[in-house]
């Protein structure tokens, strides 16, 4: 099952075994596994994880130190409220 905090930034629908396309991964597999406590793991090609913090800035590029950071935190929150 997928977790609530990913609303719209992971691709559009469970692909199997609770797994999901891996939006930040260049091969469109589901490989994307998340969990309730806001942490990722791509089983995938990425074969990385983190936060949810760590999941945009490898989604859109953007770093996680300074002022990229508020930049970031700013994305995630409009995404996350689009999606609700």
């Amino acid at each position: 099952m997928s977790a609530g905090w990913a609303g719209g930034l992971v691709k559009p629908g469970i692909v199997r075994s609770g797994h999901q396309a891996a939006a930040c991964s260049a091969k469109d597999c589901a490989s994307l596994q998340l969990y309730e406590d806001g942490t990722w793991y791509c089983y995938g090609a990425c074969q990385t994880g983190g936060s949810i913090y760590h999941f945009g800035s490898r989604l859109w590029g953007i770093g996680t130190k300074g002022a990229s950071f508020l930049e970031l935190r700013d994305r995630l929150a409009q995404e996350l409220r689009r999606a609700r």
